[in-house]
């Protein structure tokens, strides 16, 4: 019972000199709050006033009402009880004291949404069914009946400018600085503000998106936890529900920091299904690894994105990869030890180019990244035409074309899809789209260059004609699908290594890569050029030849029979089919039919893998 009193008069204690602390702040909350509110509102922000400690004195002597900037203070106030600002040093003062800064544990599990206006967050509260409705133009229908009523219509400006303010403050100089380009993603927010209020040996645990691990606009705050010492990095997918709300396919990670200097290596797992896999690593067990950041540095220099590894044998196989190839972006080099530098182009955007766009046939095609497959460039028609002439002018302004944008688009073109996942049955979809065609940003350009120059002679139709197989290999495949969310952007080809020596493999490579791309007459100066012929193929040349380049394209990465095989057996969603094979030159492609190829390729690969091998051991 005594206990129980002395604890609850130091409760009462620490009360009291909780109020009078508050109490002798108030002059320095309020300052705080006109300096946050100027950040959301630019007319606060024109007549802020530069004296403040001017300021502090009216507001401690009660003088401010009578004074210039009562205007300000007021709108200050009104806009800290709207938005809860949260002063960390005022609210916290025994953390931020003389002889320490921050909290020794910190945890969080932060909103995953981000910050900007949202029609369904909005318009259900009105609308209850809105937020189920599929069709985009039934919503607009919705939203404009209900934007008739006045109320609702000032309640929609008001909701968007509120969330424009908030987002005013989060991009305002030296408040977060490592948030990234792109939406104003709220656990973005969280581990910044995080890492920043940790004391100096204090720890964070939080459970954020998996975006921290390979997303582009993740890299600064990746290198700040990187920089630290990274207790552990566990990825969890949600396919039992781990969270019920969220998608089964939705991953998350469970991150925890040290405010201390990293080790050489830290803990990790990917893909883990089951919370049991924490208590003693007892579940999933094989799934977790351990991570240096020498090697996140060779596998993503200029990103560091952590990729997403499998096991400790996909470990040793990547490392493998990186140490013995360099990176695409240094480019190919030849036997005079020029180098092919490789670049990326986006001509077309399906908003900002869409007035080009024609359904009536006339011109030329617009062939988007659903359009084509690998070694496929008819997989699906086309929805669009371009006039050459409009289309033309607006690629004019592209500078990686130079004064060479007319000759360009008289020859055949390297390119692939923007849209991708690790989970499809192939993530890199790479193809030689036909001459006279425009593309979209779906479907972006390689353009390679010899010496920083565009030449369109035989050398150009032989550079694109063998990374178009390597990237449709299993294993670059392999190497894109272990960082990649659902785009594939240029930064992570960029950071892929390749074969970059054109040897004796090159040229094999060269060839059949060739072949399976040239289909028809369009592909006619692509075939002369790499010297082979061109036409239709039946479905057993396909496979053969398809399955005789991939593990050509594992020997020239210098992979063993066990690497290869491990590689293959990666790829779950291959179906075999031998009746594929009987298939002659007439067939339409559909996704069961890219998954039965895959298959029968795979089976085969092992074989031509075999071939190769002893050749190069008879020689």
């Amino acid at each position: 019972m005594i206990t129980e009193i002395k604890y609850l008069a130091d409760f009462r204690r620490n009360m009291d000199s909780y109020s009078e602390f508050r109490k002798k702040s108030m002059p320095l909350r309020i300052l705080l709050e006109m300096i946050t509110s100027s950040k959301m509102d630019i007319e606060l922000q024109q007549e802020f006033p530069k004296n403040l400690a001017l300021v502090e004195r009216a507001i401690k002597n009660h003088e401010w009402e009578q004074t210039p900037w009562s205007k300000i203070i007021h709108a200050a106030i009104s806009y800290s009880e709207k938005y809860h600002f949260f002063h960390w040093e005022l609210e916290f003062p025994d953390a931020y004291t003389d002889v320490r800064r921050g909290f020794d544990l910190v945890i969080m599990n932060p909103p995953w949404d981000a910050v900007k206006p949202e029609d369904d967050d909005f318009f259900s509260f009105y609308y209850p069914a809105f937020r189920k409705m599929k069709s985009k133009p039934e919503k607009n229908k919705v939203e404009r009946t209900l934007l008739q009523n006045e109320t609702t219509q000032a309640a929609f400006i008001e909701y968007t400018n509120s969330i424009l303010r908030r987002v005013a403050f989060y991009k305002s100089p030296g408040q977060y600085l490592k948030r990234g380009g792109g939406d104003t993603d709220m656990w973005k927010l969280f581990l910044e503000r995080g890492l920043s209020i940790l004391s100096e040996n204090g720890t964070l645990s939080i459970v954020i998106p998996y975006g921290i691990i390979t997303n582009e606009g993740a890299k600064e705050l990746r290198i700040s936890v990187l920089n630290k010492n990274l207790r552990y990095l566990y990825e969890f997918e949600n396919l039992k529900g781990i969270f019920p709300d969220v998608h089964r396919s939705y991953k998350f990670v469970l991150l925890v920091v040290d405010n201390e200097k990293p080790l050489r290596n830290f803990p990790a797992a990917f893909y883990l299904h089951d919370i049991g896999a924490l208590e003693e690593r007892q579940v999933e067990k094989r799934k977790f690894v351990e991570i240096s950041r020498d090697f996140i540095k060779l596998l993503s220099p200029f990103s560091l994105s952590i990729p997403e590894i499998r096991d400790s044998k996909e470990l040793i196989i990547l490392e493998k990869l990186c140490r013995n190839h360099r990176l695409l972006h240094y480019g190919l080099e030849n036997s005079q030890s020029e180098t092919w530098t490789i670049g990326f182009v986006t001509e077309m955007h399906r908003t900002g180019s869409s007035h080009l766009f024609r359904t009536d046939g006339k011109g030329w095609p617009l062939t988007e990244g659903k359009n084509f497959h690998q070694f496929i460039p008819s997989y699906e028609r086309t929805d669009f035409t371009i006039s050459p002439e409009e289309g033309l002018k607006w690629t004019s302004k592209i500078r990686e074309f130079g004064n060479l944008n007319r000759e360009f688009h008289n020859v055949v073109r390297l390119a692939f899809r923007d849209v991708a996942s690790s989970t499809n049955v192939r993530t890199m979809i790479s193809c030689i789209i036909p001459r006279h065609s425009f593309l979209p940003h779906t479907a972006p350009i390689i353009v390679p260059k010899l010496i920083g120059k565009l030449l369109l002679d035989e050398r150009y139709h032989r550079i694109i004609a063998y990374l178009a197989g390597i990237f449709n290999s299993t294993v670059f495949d392999f190497l894109i699908r272990r960082r990649i969310t659902t785009h594939l952007s240029y930064f992570f080809l960029e950071q892929t290594p390749i074969p970059y020596k054109l040897n004796d493999t090159f040229q094999e490579i060269t060839k059949i890569s060739g072949r399976l791309s040239s289909v028809d007459e369009r592909f006619k100066d692509l075939a002369k050029a790499v010297g082979v012929e061109y036409g239709p193929m039946k479905m057993e040349e396909r496979i053969e030849l398809t399955a005789n380049l991939d593990a050509l394209v594992c020997c020239s990465y210098g992979l063993n029979r066990q690497e290869y095989e491990y590689i293959l057996d990666t790829f779950d969603a291959f179906e075999e089919d031998e009746k594929l094979k009987n298939i002659g030159e007439q067939y339409e492609w559909n996704d069961a039919m890219i998954r039965k190829l895959n298959g029968e390729v795979k089976k085969m690969a092992i074989y031509y893998y075999d071939k190769i091998t002893e050749k190069v051991k008879l020689r």
